[in-house]
């Protein structure tokens, strides 16, 4: 029998989010050499997720985030620590070998040492820096890179924003793990797929606006949005926000609006392209998988999304924010049935050569063995 190591992954979403996805896609990568204990927050949505994915072993602490609340302020430092004390329990009562904390705002590694419990930790970065106050950034940083064993940035674009080290990895989100992708070349419905939850800076609001410049160009086309809103009540507003900006620029019969799907392969051989208008990204994982299911994807030139879609050859970069530049690329590629063929005939192949197993997920473990046995 194999004497499998015990790995603790430290997750703040409270509901299944891309993040949380590419972790459970690497530790299904090698569930023979280790046992993966999930950690989440109490009010997360996400253990049902996680039990549909094989791991069974989720542990639920009341995790506290920074906000604009000043009591939810006035609570983080004692709830970390309080957290902290209960994390330590967990931690001995599995006899974890090493924690992975899948974001750096998490800053429960920090308060365990603080209370004298030193297990090595990795920490992913997933996040740009102007999604938080850049002080608390910088700060966030230094204290993981004088703690962690190691520092893993999703994409060369989100480690350039890091102090150099050589604790810090560049590790890319792994491609998805559904073997059916044969028959990529399916019938598809003349449709944008936007699939995001319904998040302010996610870019809902650029692909309405562009749409509505070009559907009197394409009259057969729709613009299907799909995602959740995670239980919180200001993405609920922004949803419906969203279908009233849909309203007001004459496009709502052309709009369709679904929840959180667990079957995103189903989406992306549904429509002929993808978009992501996101503000800023650190790497794409909707980019990545579109191209893995052999759907084009337009987006927006904010970061990650650039190392994953070559321009003109499996989608189209566009310019930040720009909303004429991002008509123009949805007008192009919906006229261009030749290049979305292609795309759906070459897409995979494109993207596993440069994310394939051993640059991803591989990767990583690689590191876990450093971690464990040095």
């Amino acid at each position: 029998m194999v004497d499998k190591k015990n790995i603790l992954i430290l997750e703040n979403s409270i509901d299944v989010t891309g993040a949380l996805k590419s972790i459970v896609r690497t530790c299904l990568y090698d569930k023979t050499n280790y046992h993966f204990i999930f950690v989440l927050p109490k009010k997360s949505s996400a253990g049902l997720w996680l039990k549909e994915q094989g791991f069974t072993h989720i542990e639920y602490i009341n995790m506290v985030e920074l906000s604009r609340s000043l009591k939810r302020n006035f609570m983080y430092l004692p709830y970390l620590l309080i957290n902290a004390f209960k994390l330590k329990k967990i931690i001995r009562q599995n006899k974890v070998d090493l924690i992975i904390n899948n974001d750096l705002y998490n800053l429960l590694p920090i308060a365990l040492r603080l209370i004298g419990l030193t297990n090595r930790y990795i920490c992913y970065v997933r996040f740009l820096p102007n999604r938080f106050p850049i002080v608390l950034y910088n700060f966030w940083i230094k204290l993981h890179l004088l703690h962690a064993f190691a520092i893993v940035a999703v994409s060369k674009h989100l480690a350039g924003f890091l102090p150099q080290s050589s604790k810090v990895h560049v590790i890319y989100n792994e491609l998805p793990l559904e073997s059916n992708v044969h028959n990529l070349n399916v019938e598809r419905e003349p449709a944008f797929l936007y699939l995001s939850n319904y998040i302010r800076g996610k870019g809902h609001e650029y692909a309405l606006q562009a749409f509505s410049k070009i559907t009197h160009q394409i009259p057969n086309w729709k613009l299907r949005f799909v995602g959740g809103d995670m239980g919180l009540n200001k993405n609920k507003i922004f949803l419906e926000e969203l279908k009233a900006l849909s309203k007001s620029l004459n496009i709502a019969e052309k709009c369709e609006w679904f929840g959180f799907t667990k079957n995103i392969q189903a989406e992306y051989k549904r429509v002929e392209v993808m978009l992501n208008f996101s503000e800023s990204e650190s790497f794409s994982l909707t980019c990545l998988e579109s191209l893995y299911f052999g759907t084009p994807v337009i987006a927006s030139n904010s970061g990650g999304p650039a190392e994953i879609i070559s321009h003109g050859v499996n989608g189209f970069l566009v310019e930040n924010k720009n909303v004429d530049a991002m008509a123009n690329a949805m007008y192009l590629i919906a006229m261009d049935t030749d290049f979305r063929k292609r795309v759906n005939e070459e897409g995979n192949k494109m993207v596993q050569e440069s994310f394939s197993a051993d640059k991803t997920s591989g990767k990583l473990f690689k590191l876990l063995v450093e971690a464990l046995t040095k």
